[in-house]
């Protein structure tokens, strides 16, 4: 195909914005652009060659940039991206590299995502195709692959090309609301909710400089109780895209030129402002059975919703959940209770290989042997998953914050991570014996020093695996922490679940979104039956 390239400086990148927070960390929630797939209105209107620099600034300071072309051919529109974010996490500095191109029809069909990204220390690459039999997923990584195919999504929804041409409508017709779903890769294969409500018209800074913009207030379905700031102009471009993503604390997207998008990235250090203290001390955490906690959630900062958003927590066997009222909970945390609540299941996902928990991977699939090298015949699931968990613990030997998501196949490679790392190489290695697994994240509580915290709840990730839990063949999520001497303990409070599969896993990761900032942590009770 020649498509002759463009420098055309439209904005469009505002909708993108999940695939950028996400990155970032700190889900800003903007949604992704894209057209009514099908609809007659979109139908086959020509696309010029696009190109937009965009800078990224965390706390009013700059921590990357975005670049996105759109390009015409005969028959099909490329809308290509490209996102380079740096954080820091205490004294260590992370890059994030994602590079994408989504391929459709004149007439918003879909045909094909391609994306790389580095997130860890390897780079990964994703290729997503759609055709009658349904949605194709294969990643690969290190030279491993893993494939998995989807069904097609039901009903209208949009691709990246003529949603821009779709908003752009709207907003001449002085449209205050507009509704839409959306589907975007970089997120998963379903479609998701975005609803952009018209505030003022007024001019907006941009880099020193004031253009006449009209604001909106943009919500997405897949990040409940986010609400991102989009400014565009008379025709729709984005502009300028920010969130309050911690207390005091922007997330903006800002139209630029390449030289200033480019300048020189100096991230700012946001781990500690996501630390909860609770009310009061924590003694022997790690011994810790039973452990009884009220949280509350806060309304988002800088949101006109003034009522505290819905909390929901999650309910599993070792951890019981009441409604105290709309923002607030108790959760009890008690590792001697039941083990099996009736609904629980392990399906086959908790079972495949994906890119983040390639159990195929050669590479993995001999570090499980070498956990399991001179067990018995006769041993028991229960007691392999301990030897793994012992086995994950002290296999990675460098323990820091240097890396940002590495998948399971990186860390049986590079042996290096947080408490990440350590979760998803198990969960992996568990599959790789057979045994359903999945992850968890939530908070638990440190008593030593956390950048330069102590006392404190920090988010965590560890690992449950389905195994037998009680007499009669019964069985139950059993949690399992590869960062610890013991296995786990009543400190761990569960905020959501992943079975790290291709299809889900963005949608898995953002539910920690609304808690970020906003959680607060009371200690109603400690010990006791």
């Amino acid at each position: 195909m020649n498509v002759q390239e463009s420098r055309t400086k439209i904005g469009r990148i505002g909708r993108l914005g999940i695939p950028l927070a996400v990155a970032a960390g700190i889900c800003a929630g903007a949604p992704a652009a894209g057209a009514l797939a099908g609809a007659p209105a979109a139908g086959a209107v020509p696309v010029a060659d696009e190109e937009s620099w965009y800078a990224l600034r965390l706390q009013d300071k700059p921590i990357g940039w975005a670049h996105m072309t759109q390009q015409q051919g005969p028959d099909r529109i490329s809308t290509g991206m490209t996102i380079h974010i740096e954080l820091r996490r205490a004294a260590f500095r992370s890059v994030i590299h994602m590079s994408s191109r989504f391929d459709e029809t004149p007439r918003g069909e879909p045909l094909e995502h391609v994306m790389s990204q580095k997130i860890g220390l390897l780079e990964q690459k994703q290729t997503t195709r759609y055709g009658p039999e349904g949605i194709e997923i294969v990643a690969d990584q290190a030279g491993q692959t893993s494939r998995q195919v989807v069904p097609m999504p039901e009903g209208s929804w949009l691709t990246p090309a003529a949603a821009a041409r779709y908003i752009e409508r709207q907003i001449a017709a002085g449209a205050d609301e507009i509704s839409f779903r959306s589907v975007d890769p970089m997120v998963g294969p379903e479609p998701f909710e975005s609803v952009m409500r018209r505030r003022e018209a007024a001019p907006v800074e941009v880099m020193g400089k004031f253009v006449p913009a009209i604001g909106w207030d943009v919500t997405v379905s897949v990040v409940p109780g986010i609400v991102s700031r989009l400014y565009t102009d008379e025709r729709g471009r984005d502009v300028k895209t920010s969130v309050n993503v911690l207390p005091g604390i922007s997330f903006e997207l800002i139209l630029a030129d390449e030289q200033v998008a480019r300048a020189r990235i100096d991230p700012p250090e946001l781990m500690g402002a996501t630390l909860i203290r609770p009310d009061g001390v924590i003694p022997q955490p790690r011994g810790l059975r039973r452990a009884v906690f009220e949280l509350r959630l806060g309304e988002q900062a800088g949101s006109d919703e003034k009522r505290p958003a819905p909390l929901a927590i999650p309910e599993m066997a070792c951890q019981r959940v009441v409604h105290v009222d709309r923002g607030a909970v108790i959760v009890t945390v008690a590792l001697d209770g039941p083990k099996v609540l009736p609904q629980e299941a392990a399906g086959p996902k908790y079972l495949q290989a994906s890119s983040m928990l390639n159990h195929e991977d050669e590479v993995l699939r001999g570090l499980v042997r070498r956990a399991l090298a001179g067990s018995p015949p006769e041993e028991s699931n229960a007691a392999k998953a301990e030897r793994l968990r012992l086995f994950v613990r002290d296999f990675v030997t460098t323990k820091d914050l240097a890396v940002g998501f590495a998948t399971a196949t990186e860390v049986a490679r590079t042996a290096q991570g947080d408490c990440t790392e350590h979760g998803v190489l198990l969960a992996a290695m568990l599959r790789g014996e057979g045994i359903p697994s999945r992850t968890v994240s939530g908070l638990v509580y440190v008593d030593g020093s956390l950048l330069g915290h102590k006392q404190v709840f920090g988010y965590h990730l560890w690992t449950q695996a389905w195994l037998p839990v009680a007499g009669g063949g019964a069985h139950g999520w059993v949690d399992l922490d590869a960062t610890l001497q013991a296995s786990f303990d009543a400190t761990h409070i569960a905020l959501s679940t992943s079975a790290m599969d291709d299809a889900n896993l963005f949608n898995d990761l953002v539910r920690l979104a609304p808690f970020l900032g906003r959680l607060s942590i009371r200690v109603v009770e400690i010990g006791g039956s």
